[in-house]
């Protein structure tokens, strides 16, 4: 009997000891659990903030990101407006030397009809008298791909129609034409010569009052030779012949182009 007392004792201290051990635990486990809970709970306020921070971050980078492309595209609108601007004054610029071109190319094409039959009454020799000068148009033909025939004008032809006292003279007419600064002379030559009663009448004028008293019918007058001489006017520029329009008093004309050689427009 005896000894089973003592075993309940020891039976006793053995629960006690257990419950104490089970308390600790249970003890040491809620005190865990806390800790988890309060993590848990510190972690559900950080993380939003954590996350706001950032989103805040990232939109303030896109705003900066923003404004930076905000600029760029406005340099780049104004370079294209500066583009287009510069592109205007360029076609305008290229307008006007079209235009100064053009008028170059006037102004040393032209040979003023005073400088050439100035020129052409200094080379009649004696024995030659001009009766007409006629201009026409030299032009060509050509057919193009679709059959059609275009005419185009490349040059002007004079004829010089008149009367001179001999073939000779008529001849020496035609050479002294040849020399002409404004005339083509491969271009220049007789187209026909024929020898005619000569055209002039005589008549009696008397000494006394400088009136006409009547034809001289009875004095016979020698024939004459009647020539038509072709020319064509050639394409050489004015400015290469000022000299000579200098000399046939082409003032207006020489003015012009000294005006355009100073301006660089002629070289």
């Amino acid at each position: 009997m005896y000894s089973l007392d003592v075993n309940f004792l020891k039976d006793r201290q053995l629960e006690q000891e257990a419950k104490s051990a089970g308390q600790k635990e249970s003890k040491t486990s809620s005190s865990g659990d806390s800790l988890i809970l309060v993590g848990g709970l510190a972690l559900l306020v950080l993380l939003p903030a954590a996350a706001f921070g950032y989103f805040w971050t990232i939109e303030q980078e896109n705003a900066k990101l923003q404004g930076e492309i905000t600029q760029i595209e406005s340099k780049i609108a104004a370079a294209r407006a500066e583009r287009g601007r510069i592109d205007k004054i360029q076609k305008q610029i290229a307008q006007a030397n079209d235009q100064n071109k053009a008028l170059v190319s006037v102004f040393t094409k032209i040979k003023p009809w005073s400088a050439i039959l100035q020129d052409i009454r200094d080379r009649i020799p004696p024995g030659v008298q001009i009766g007409s000068i006629q201009q026409s148009a030299v032009s060509t033909q050509s057919r193009g791909r679709r059959g059609r025939t275009t005419t185009q004008v490349t040059g002007i032809k004079l004829t010089i129609q008149g009367i001179a006292n001999t073939h000779q003279d008529a001849n020496d007419f035609l050479l002294t034409l040849k020399e002409s600064k404004f005339l083509q002379p491969s271009e220049t030559g007789l187209e026909r010569t024929e020898l005619i009663d000569n055209p002039l009448k005589l008549e009696y004028i008397d000494p006394r009052t400088g009136e006409i008293i009547g034809d001289a019918e009875e004095i016979e007058l020698p024939q004459v030779v009647r020539y038509s001489i072709a020319a064509q006017l050639n394409d050489v520029p004015a400015s290469q012949i000022v000299q000579e329009l200098s000399k046939k008093g082409a003032v207006g004309l020489i003015n012009r182009i000294r005006t355009l050689e100073n301006k660089g427009a002629i070289r």
